[in-house]
């Protein structure tokens, strides 16, 4: 999935709190679920030393 916000990472309207929940719900359905989203300053700043880096 990709997406411009996802909440926690980032958040300025409705798309942020589906895209934050959803991938949860995919996966307790037994599929694999990747969310692409942008890397903003704030969520760099946030989040960067719990991120993922894939080859």
């Amino acid at each position: 999935m990709a997406a411009s916000e996802a909440y926690p990472y980032s958040k300025s309207g409705g798309l942020a709190d589906v895209m934050g929940t959803m991938p949860g719900y995919l996966g307790k359905m037994n599929n694999e679920v990747s969310l692409v989203l942008p890397l903003y300053a704030s969520t760099r700043r946030k989040f960067f030393k719990k991120m993922v880096k894939e080859k």
